[in-house]
């Protein structure tokens, strides 16, 4: 995040850009575990379900390995690791609004992704053309409301995932409560929200909260949220 008077890093300037500097990579498998958590049912029997900014297509192959589905992959570029064996399918899109795709999807995943965009709201609307009936939108997203990122924001003036030195392709810190309002906005009826309850304490070099003290959980000790919803 840029405060007043500062230039804007080139390397956020366009789509391309952002997801190149993103490096393509979501998470691993334990942020997986996490993202897929209540929504099992919905994943096994879904017969076709889209991947969002699958950068590098590791999301992809947990989602194969793990319940023999084979997602449709979109993402504004096709990074250089990429290997489409996991996906049914992948196809480059802006995916900032989404056009309609010739197909509906059950289960609809934007891991780590909503972060990249400058208006992140119209993302959102785009979402229920690409939804079939019934089903389901999965959101996660850096937390800007943990107690790391707020008092990064009171000593940095930004928010901790959202300095350039960490990250250049995260420009726009969606809070949760934000997050909930947009998608309410989009025409979505059933939001959940929850947290990774996996947060790194401020100034130290990876320590987490729960490693300390287990009982710490929810939104001021999770360096992420997710979000997942339906319309009705």
């Amino acid at each position: 995040m840029n405060t007043p008077g500062d230039a804007v890093s080139s390397t956020a300037s366009t789509p391309e850009s952002r997801a190149l500097a993103s490096q393509g990579i979501s998470g691993g498998t334990p942020f997986y575990e996490w993202a897929v958590r209540g929504i099992e049912a919905d994943i096994s029997r879904a017969t076709a379900i889209l991947d969002l900014g699958c950068g590098h297509g590791y999301f992809g192959a947990f989602l194969h390995q793990r319940f023999d589905r084979r997602p449709h992959g979109l993402d504004v570029v096709r990074h250089a690791q990429f290997t489409e064996t996991s996906y049914a399918s992948f196809a480059l899109k802006n995916l900032e609004t989404v056009e309609p795709t010739e197909r509906r999807h059950e289960v609809i995943f934007a891991i780590g992704l909503i972060e990249y965009f400058p208006n992140p709201r119209a993302f959102m609307k785009s979402l229920p053309a690409l939804l079939a009936p019934g089903g389901k939108v999965v959101l996660t997203s850096p937390n800007p409301a943990s107690l790391r990122s707020l008092l990064s924001l009171v000593r940095r003036g930004e928010f901790s995932a959202f300095r350039e030195v960490s990250n250049p392709a995260s420009i726009t810190p969606v809070l949760p409560v934000d997050a909930v309002r947009m998608l309410r906005e989009a025409g979505f009826t059933r939001i959940a929200i929850d947290y990774s309850n996996d947060g790194r304490v401020p100034f130290t070099r990876g320590l987490c909260y729960q490693r300390l003290l287990p009982f710490l959980k929810g939104r001021l000790w999770s360096d992420n949220f997710r979000i997942v919803a339906s319309l009705g």
